[in-house]
């Protein structure tokens, strides 16, 4: 037993930094290959943009939705699973009505961080560029930029105003969850990503993206139960 004890404490004294380092990356790469593993098993993506800060439990309560609306899995595992990546953007001009909402109410030190709205925008630009979120709920302010940019497909639903985009909060679906997308705000748009330009003539994210617009139909067609 002392053999082993004394083995054991020139070990710790000599390789220390040795084992520490290798604990560490053995959890950094279980950690990194698990969370690889899950996103493979997800089947459908859905991105909110907007002002308002969304998170905790009403994000599971809205991938809830989206599985109970989705008709096929995308693996073909038996198994139906939404991921919803929510993104509290606000532009300049929301900012500052914000503050001037917060200093009416008696709040002075109200404060926006910049800095973190531009990392958000900055997730919001890649999303477009090569994300895989396809389905959209977006503050008007970004769904006008980014319809000005050919990003959307076209809907053929008569609730349309622009061909583009539906009233998220017209929908059936939204209001028979509408407890999960409680503090969504009553102006934001549901609109469906065509396949960026950086992945055209690419068969697997054609087929993801065809999987979500079918999904998306679902959502547009769903009518509150009877």
């Amino acid at each position: 037993m002392n053999k082993i004890k004394s083995w054991l404490e020139n070990y710790w004294y000599y390789y220390k930094t040795h084992t520490l380092l290798g604990i560490f990356f053995a959890v950094f790469f279980a950690v990194a290959i698990s969370q690889m593993v899950q996103k493979d098993k997800i089947d459908a993506y859905l991105m909110y943009a907007g002002p308002v800060s969304l998170g905790g439990t009403q994000v599971e309560q809205m991938e809830s939705s989206l599985e109970q609306v989705m008709k096929n899995d995308y693996h073909g595992d038996g198994e139906k699973n939404a991921q919803v990546l929510t993104l509290f953007l606000m532009n300049n001009q929301q900012a500052e009505e914000a503050k001037a909402a917060a200093r009416e109410q008696g709040i002075d030190d109200f404060y926006v961080d910049m800095d973190y709205m531009a990392d958000a925008r900055q997730q919001f630009d890649l999303q477009f560029l090569a994300g895989d979120c396809y389905i959209c709920v977006l503050d008007p302010s970004l769904y006008e930029e980014m319809k000005a940019l050919g990003a959307f497909e076209k809907l053929d639903d008569p609730r349309s105003e622009d061909g583009y985009g539906v009233r998220f909060w017209d929908t059936d679906f939204a209001a028979f969850f509408a407890e999960a997308y409680r503090n969504v705000p009553e102006n934001v748009i549901l609109c469906l990503r065509k396949v960026p330009a950086t992945s055209l003539g690419k068969r697997k994210e054609a087929e993801k993206q065809a999987f979500h617009a079918d999904l998306m139909s679902d959502i547009l067609a769903f009518s509150v139960p009877q």
